[in-house]
């Protein structure tokens, strides 16, 4: 095994701290940051790769899925157990390919795949425990709730999938790159308005609140809700409605902006140095 005896914990710890492109600074990060490394460091000594632990988090999602779809309660809190341990595996590949130096885009690129994964298997878990208690007239809810939940990730790839088939034409098209670029490069800087409760709404359904939100909803229902009312029911019509709602006006703002344009000119026609997290996603 390669890395069986290379570093003590203490020195594992360091380096994948040291090597992380972002600071651990945020709450989740003191929550979850020292058991993923820990458990990073045995993967290490065991011979598990990066990669491995993303699918493996995949699975655990869509295994939480299926308990969340049942009908017993107990089970439904089991399942929604499975998001909080997806998102500690999130760190712990993270840890493991910097440790190594494997960290790649096709490593990021399986790891976004698992988020993907995560948050639909979730959503479509939760939907259909929900349809299966209250019945046949919570399925237009279900499918918009299911839909929200594929748009949060995909507006935003999509949105760079775009970006980068534009600059690959324009590589090609060598005689149209430069009306493209003064298109691009003189289009005014729109100040872009976010009310109070789209936010809001957006930090509800976002993993980051969700994992926690989730667990406790499904507990709730096991120790004193019980049969009076399935809180499934109830998250799937706000899903459905206000989450579905709220990524319907972002994929608006993107276009009514032209944010991918605005992008596409900052990453390839200037020199301005991107602001990252923020320049990753099209939400400002």
């Amino acid at each position: 095994m390669k890395y069986k005896s290379i570093h003590s914990y203490s020195d594992f710890k360091r380096l994948c701290m040291e090597k992380r492109f972002f600071k651990y600074d945020n709450l989740h990060d003191r929550v979850f940051v020292e058991p993923a490394i820990l458990i990073a460091w045995i993967c290490v000594y065991l011979n598990i790769s990066a990669n491995q632990i993303s699918w493996f988090s995949g699975f655990v999602a869509i295994g939480g899925s299926i308990l969340l779809a049942t009908q017993d309660y107990l089970l439904v809190f089991i399942g929604s157990l499975s998001f909080l341990i997806w998102y500690l595996l999130d760190y712990v590949d993270g840890s493991i390919a910097r440790y190594q130096n494997t960290t790649s885009i096709e490593g990021q690129y399986i790891d976004w795949l698992m988020n993907v994964i995560a948050s639909i298997s979730i959503t479509i878990g939760v939907s259909v425990g929900g349809v299966l208690a209250a019945g046949p007239w919570l399925i237009p809810f279900m499918i918009t709730a299911i839909l929200a939940s594929v748009l949060s990730y995909e507006r935003n790839s999509m949105a760079w999938f775009s970006i980068i088939m534009q600059y690959q034409q324009n590589k090609i098209k060598e005689d149209d790159m430069n009306t493209a670029e003064k298109v691009i490069s003189g289009m005014p800087k729109k100040e872009i308005k976010t009310f109070p409760i789209k936010k809001i709404i957006m930090l509800i359904f976002h993993e980051n609140y969700m994992i926690f939100i989730l667990p406790l909803l499904a507990l709730t229902q096991l120790i004193y809700i019980n049969d009076l009312f399935d809180f499934r029911v109830v998250f799937t019509i706000l899903a459905g409605t206000l989450n579905f709602s709220v990524m319907i006006m972002l994929i608006n703002d993107v276009i009514r902006e032209k944010k991918a344009s605005r992008a596409y000119n900052n990453l390839f026609e200037t020199l301005k140095k991107p602001d990252l997290p923020k320049d990753h996603f099209f939400d400002d």
